[in-house]
């Protein structure tokens, strides 16, 4: 993080404007511009986002366990966002997530207008779709430019019960109950399915190759991991996904490699991954 600027706002606050550079230390091109205030409080400055700012120009609704914020001109849908919610308290029972803390879902017109809200004047995850979304996990906050985007929903779940689970299992689940950009899992299914038939020679095993959005919206990393999870409700339904998740974070050497926990819930052998995920595509029978 490198300060681009201090500036004296009005009330005392100062802002901060910094430049986040990317975990690519090489890659200089790619990076987000962030604001936070500091004030003076008897002898300490405390630190402030921009939300704090924010949110009192914001309307605002609430619903089961979620705290909507939205600008004035946004045509907000309180059906969408009751549906959100109930859909959150489905898949926290479901799956053992008794806290179910609240989320405080920030909604933009466009999803670099909700960024704008939290502090960013440019970020590195930016986009112009409508079925944009990501989370900030540790502070269970939703971006969004719609009220009922279930794949963040369903991160909030999973990252709030098994944090250091591999990737692939927690986008996999967020796939599969979410889908992605706009995407059932069917539909991204039938995406990779397209995929394999135009690539018979491609090898599905090196899943991490394929974790790239491509312009349909699909991912096939993700799908991939939505299989897992799909395979998993109908051997043994939600406690054989829970079962992966808790392999995965059994052992600390385990926590970004999927593979053990593959290994030992479907009996799946590193060399055996790629037949049987184009199996699985090819046979597969939404069930």
């Amino acid at each position: 993080m490198v300060t681009l600027e201090i500036k004296k706002e009005t009330n005392g606050f100062y802002r901060i404007q910094s430049k986040v550079l990317p975990l690519d230390p090489n890659d200089k091109s790619v990076y987000a511009v962030f604001n936070i205030y500091a004030k003076k409080s008897e002898s300490i400055y405390k630190l402030y986002n921009q939300f704090f700012f924010t949110k009192s120009n914001l309307k605002y609704f609430h619903s089961g366990n979620i705290d909507y914020y939205y600008p004035e001109n946004y045509y907000f849908i309180n059906k969408k966002a009751k549906d959100t919610a109930d859909f959150y308290s489905t898949i926290s029972m479901l799956y053992g997530n008794t806290n179910k803390s609240r989320i405080t879902y920030i909604i933009g017109n466009t999803f670099n207008e909700a960024n704008r809200f939290v502090g960013f004047d440019s970020s590195i995850i930016s986009s112009t779709s409508p079925y944009a979304g990501y989370s900030i996990r540790n502070q269970n906050i939703i971006l969004s430019c719609r009220e009922d985007h279930l794949h963040e929903i369903v991160h909030a779940v999973f990252f709030a019960l098994y944090p250091k689970a591999p990737a692939l299992f927690h986008e996999g689940i967020a796939t599969f109950y979410g889908g992605t950009t706009g995407q059932s899992y069917l539909n991204n299914l039938i995406q990779l399915k397209k995929m394999i038939n135009n690539n018979p020679d491609i090898d599905l095993s090196k899943m991490d190759d394929l974790n790239n959005v491509l312009e349909n919206g699909s991912n096939h990393y993700y799908t991939i991991g939505a299989i897992f999870i799909d395979n998993a409700l109908k051997i043994g339904g939600p406690k054989k996904v829970l079962a992966l998740f808790q392999d995965s974070v059994s052992d600390p050497s385990n926590w970004e490699d999927p593979l053990p926990a593959i290994k030992k819930e479907f009996g799946i052998e590193k060399d055996q991954i790629d037949s049987f995920l184009k199996k699985y595509v090819h046979d597969y029978k939404d069930n």
